[in-house]
């Protein structure tokens, strides 16, 4: 049996899938998974280091406004389609698990009209152009809320949550040790602020309003991920930091690191908020303020209703709101642990049972056909 995966491009659309083919792998130990992305997304560092063979297309994925880039990405549309249609010809696969981002579309679209079995994952309660176009067309629609069935229409919906690698879960009850490995002392706490694969300005912002008291409090420890494109200019503004204050372009072994942090300071996309449930942290949200129909803040408020996290609107972000909020959150390690008990709430653990019980299905569905 073998199974393509088309997603990728950001953290939020690759790792889904990562987590799917992790456990279909697991349960399908002689089945084949191949992963199909573009050169420009993070899959092309990722993929490789969990074993997967990656192929690379030179694809376009479906804008969403309009402008004079849009229409010269339709136009490049068609020749995607043609190059995922020779992919799948060659590979012949017998599914294709689509989970949104550049490579996603003309993949899962092209294996709609050559009859191949698939199934994409809509991480959002508001979905994505190319989800919307798709769901009509495959044969499952997986939804991490089930809300987000109001907004398109399919065949099958099923509200499966989201699907978690298992590292984040396993990590988890390895704190002690991982902040061991990180060299966290017992009485020292651990921030980690994080604005996704590409960074976030507000984020990095944040932080800097926050550097002056990490800096004059030894217990405190930070983990900063400014995003690449950030990296250069702010280590040059933050010259000789501590130790106990690590800059990062980015977080390649965030399984790692999350679970052994006492507080997260993050945005609020559906993949971060289920990896910081898994995780068990509490977290201050400042969701993207142009995500759309603002499904971020959306996200977020499920989670300061159920006491897991603190919101901070990206607007609102001045350093004695910042400071007024966060800091009294450090002075408060019985609430950081009543807000880390009720993150671990709300994730949905069969989450990947489901999917890959509907994967299983399907599969089953088509060898009937043929029989």
């Amino acid at each position: 049996m073998k199974l393509v995966f088309a997603g990728g491009g950001t953290g939020g659309h690759l790792y889904p899938a990562l987590a799917i083919a992790q456990s279909w792998k697991e349960n399908h130990p002689n089945d084949e998974i191949l992963f199909v992305g573009t050169p420009r997304g993070i899959e092309t560092t990722v993929v490789p280091k969990y074993g997967f063979p990656l192929y690379l297309l030179p694809v376009e994925g479906i804008p969403r406004r309009v402008s004079w880039e849009t229409l010269k990405k339709l136009l490049l549309i068609p020749k995607s389609l043609i190059n995922a249609f020779i992919f799948l010809k060659k590979e012949k696969p017998d599914m294709v698990v689509g989970t949104g981002g550049y490579a996603s579309f003309p993949v899962v679209f092209a294996a709609t009209l050559l009859k191949i079995p698939t199934v994409i994952h809509e991480q959002n309660a508001y979905p994505g152009v190319a989800n919307k176009i798709l769901a009509v067309k495959v044969d499952a629609v997986c939804l991490t809320f089930g809300e987000a069935g109001k907004r398109m229409k399919a065949k099958n919906f099923y509200e499966t949550g989201f699907p978690v690698r298992r590292e984040f879960h396993t990590n988890a009850e390895k704190r002690n040790e991982l902040r061991k490995k990180l060299g966290v002392g017992i009485d020292e706490l651990l921030l980690v602020a994080f604005g996704g694969s590409q960074g976030a300005l507000t984020i990095n912002k944040v932080v800097g309003y926050l550097l002056p008291e990490i800096m004059r409090r030894p217990n405190l420890r930070l983990i900063w991920a400014t995003g690449p494109r950030n990296y250069e200019n702010l280590r040059q503004k933050y010259k000789n930091l501590p130790e106990r204050v690590q800059m990062v372009p980015y977080i390649d072994n965030m399984p790692e690191v999350l679970p052994a942090a006492d507080l997260a300071i993050t945005r609020a996309g559906a993949a971060t908020l289920a990896e910081i449930a898994a995780s068990k942290v509490p977290a201050v949200l400042i969701p993207y303020p142009y995500a759309a129909e603002n499904h971020q803040e959306h996200n977020a408020r499920a989670f300061v209703n159920h006491g897991a996290a603190i919101l901070l609107r990206d607007a609102e972000c001045s350093e004695d709101l910042v400071r007024a909020t966060i800091l009294p959150l450090l002075d408060s390690p019985e609430k950081l642990v009543r807000m880390a008990e009720n993150a671990g709430k709300m994730l949905r653990q069969d989450s990947l049972q489901e999917i890959i019980g509907i994967m299983e299905w399907l599969l089953k569905q088509k060898s009937n056909k043929k029989n």
